[in-house]
């Protein structure tokens, strides 16, 4: 089978997919709709040239764009054309191809909290010109129901899960606790970018507040993006800046030794479908606390795997993270067998990837 994959850039997660792919039998090949960097790719892929520079390009450029993608359709005339994020990529192939279309959501695209009348038209157009739509959570699944009911029967759900060999408590630890002296420490990790969508100044905030009942938390924050100085400065400002490390960008393979390294992982963001991020810190045997939205309620249990707490209340997440310092061990033990139960059942990566590929051949099987 022929398979176009079209994203907006070969950033980590595409990767995953590529890999995975290229283990298959199908011909496999990628576009990434934005100019990025292409190492790490298997050579079994077919990498066709980028359309865009960058986000942001004018409507002019977009219609040689849309054209563009078209003709390369017609040239490679693959069984499915899979793309995504639904309001980009998915929209230009529903606009550019005849192929049959796999529109696959990033989550971001249809649960971001930014969305706008356009950008809701867009993921309906391109939905309801999709033959089957895939995703991540069943809360995603309900957002694609409400925009094209007719793909009821073609929504093919599976979380992207973990590389479990990779991800377990057994992974040799990152050394951030021995390279800033906070060996006795509570150590608290974050690996979500530092953006409003995130929940970035809740976990700020909330850590300059409970540092005042628990001095011991020690703060990490293995991301970057828009928000870092602001971060940088308000900490410094408040007179903890000590209690907090800023990584920035951490590459994948050292992933698993950092979660391994933390005593619990939180993510405060806004939405989300299922969070890999999440995923991989419970592999790791990490409790996790994380906002109280839908996505997240598919993976946590109030007080049995984790803690659930409102995005956007600091205080409550304060108090969440003071609770955390006066938890027992025995329950730390707890939690981290009710998370490496649950991810070795439900998360696995190979096993979920096995969705992806029914998906093709339901698309095939309809053509």
């Amino acid at each position: 089978m022929k398979i176009f994959f079209l994203s907006e850039r070969a950033g980590v997660h595409e990767k995953r997919f590529l890999r995975k792919l290229a283990s298959t039998n199908h011909q496999i090949w990628f576009l990434s709709a934005f100019q990025s960097a292409m190492d790490d790719l298997p050579p079994s892929i077919h990498v066709v040239p980028s359309l865009l520079t960058e986000k942001g390009a004018g409507a002019r450029l977009m219609i040689q764009s849309v054209r563009r993608l078209k003709a390369i359709s017609r040239e490679i005339s693959p069984d499915v054309l899979h793309a995504g994020p639904v309001t980009t990529c998915a929209f230009w192939a529903a606009l550019a191809c005849k192929s049959p279309l796999l529109a696959m959501s990033w989550n971001y695209d249809l649960l971001g909290t930014d969305l706008h009348l356009g950008d809701i038209w867009k993921n309906k157009f391109a939905l309801r010109h999709a033959r089957a739509a895939v995703c991540d959570s069943e809360h995603v699944r309900h957002k694609i129901l409400d925009l094209a009911p007719t793909l009821r029967e073609r929504i093919f759900v599976f979380p992207w899960g973990v590389e479990l060999d990779r991800f377990h408590p057994a992974t040799k630890p990152f050394g951030c606790r021995n390279a800033r002296g906070w060996q006795d420490n509570t150590l608290v990790l974050s690996t979500r970018s530092l953006h409003p969508m995130y929940g970035t100044s809740t976990l700020i905030e909330a850590g300059i507040m409970a540092l005042k009942e628990a001095p011991n938390l020690r703060f990490i924050f293995a991301a970057d993006g828009p928000l870092r100085e602001w971060c940088e400065k308000r900490v410094s400002e408040s007179g903890v800046g000590e209690a907090f490390s800023f990584l920035g960008e951490i590459s994948e393979d050292r992933m698993p030794g950092l979660f391994v390294e933390a005593d619990l992982y939180v993510s405060a963001s806004l939405t989300d479908g299922t969070s890999i991020s999440l995923l991989q810190a419970m592999a790791c045997g990490r409790p996790v606390l994380v906002s109280d939205v839908p996505g997240n309620r598919e993976w946590v249990q109030q007080g049995v795997n984790g803690w659930l707490t409102p995005a956007g209340t600091p205080a409550q997440w304060a108090r969440a993270l003071i609770d955390f310092c006066r938890l027992p061990s025995s329950r730390k033990t707890e939690i981290q067998k009710a998370n490496l139960t649950l991810t070795r059942k439900r998360a696995d990566w190979d096993h979920n990837f096995q969705t992806l590929l029914a998906a093709y051949d339901f698309i095939e099987s309809t053509s």
